[in-house]
């Protein structure tokens, strides 16, 4: 009697456990539902051919959404791009756009600056030395002009050094940007400056870089730094 019971104990367990399994409730994935472009409709993404992408049209404003379009230009249209996030400043044209794409949701953020989208070193180096002209990318003719302002950290005598290099890395000018206001500070100070280039004829490709070094009189390594600009030669 004892084995009976035992047994008819087990296989009410197992009856149970066959019969949950049949009656699970399955829990649907929020978003989970895709459209032909890969959007998460049920999370309120919808395709929009003017960006590229898939966003939730609510959240965005005109401004925004040429951001977006920007931001979509450069890193290239593709299935399920969406438009996730954004960061938007003070600062006229300065926005970050966060982008999932594939179903794999890979995450990828474009930083624009100035309605100019700006690599990362750029933006790395933006607590320290933020460049207004030129801007990434730009076509330049010599001699170049440049503006903009770094912590007083990186001058000496209110000054420090630019220089143009080719495509190859090879030094075609060389400059200096000077202070417009006391920079005997830790604080942002104004600057401007002007620098000559000579690209040799010849030269396969018309791309090079601007670089902005910090004036480094203890010739330490540990103080060295640098902001580099990628700019195309007319």
């Amino acid at each position: 009697m004892k084995y009976i019971c035992i047994f008819v104990l087990v296989f009410s367990f197992v009856m149970l456990g066959w019969y949950l399994k049949d009656h699970a409730v399955i829990e649907p994935t929020i978003g989970g539902d895709r459209d032909e472009q890969g959007c998460l409709i049920a999370a309120g993404y919808i395709f929009t051919e003017k960006v590229g992408a898939c966003l939730r049209q609510f959240e965005m404003t005109p401004d925004i959404e040429e951001a977006a379009r920007l931001a979509v230009l450069a890193v290239g249209r593709s299935y399920a791009l969406t438009v996730v996030s954004f960061n938007a400043y003070e600062e006229p044209g300065a926005y970050d756009i966060m982008f999932e794409r594939g179903e794999e949701r890979t995450p990828n953020t474009v930083h624009i600056r100035g309605g100019v989208v700006v690599p990362e070193e750029v933006i790395e180096k933006e607590d320290s030395i933020r460049v207004s002209a030129p801007r990434p990318g730009a076509a330049v003719a010599s001699p170049v002009v440049v503006s903009g302002m770094a912590r007083g950290t990186w001058f000496f005598e209110a000054t420090f050094p630019i220089i143009i290099v080719d495509w190859d890395g090879r030094i075609i000018g060389e400059g200096y940007v000077s202070a417009t206001d006391d920079w005997m500070t830790e604080e942002f100070v104004p600057f401007t400056g002007e620098v000559s280039f000579d690209l040799p004829i010849g030269t396969p490709y018309k791309r090079g870089a601007i670089i902005f070094k910090k004036d480094n009189p203890s010739d330490l390594p540990e103080y060295d730094d640098a902001l580099e600009i990628p700019l195309v030669f007319e």
